[in-house]
């Protein structure tokens, strides 16, 4: 293989590398945000941000509400070799 061509061909890679590197890390993100700031979406896409004293305190997508405690189930986990119960 010539010189000349093995230029040709890594100049040829370099464009390649960079066309694509703009395409999916610059272009197609911003495609995506402007697509999920269409009304209706706006506020899944933006974290649906709670406030409270204006602070952002979560999310209301994230989370259950609870009405009683016997929801809540305590996984088993193993600590120091006996099951671990923060309670006792």
């Amino acid at each position: 293989m010539r010189i000349s061509n093995l230029v040709r061909q890594h100049w040829a890679a370099l464009r390649a590398l960079l066309v694509l590197t703009v395409i999916v890390g610059l272009a197609y993100p911003v495609f995506i945000w402007l697509v999920a700031q269409i009304p209706g979406l706006h506020d899944k896409a933006n974290g649906s941000i709670i406030e409270a004293n204006g602070k952002p305190v979560g999310s209301s997508l994230i989370g259950q509400s609870f009405t009683s405690a016997s929801r809540l189930i305590r996984a088993p986990s193993l600590f120091l070799g006996r099951m671990y119960r923060p309670s006792r």
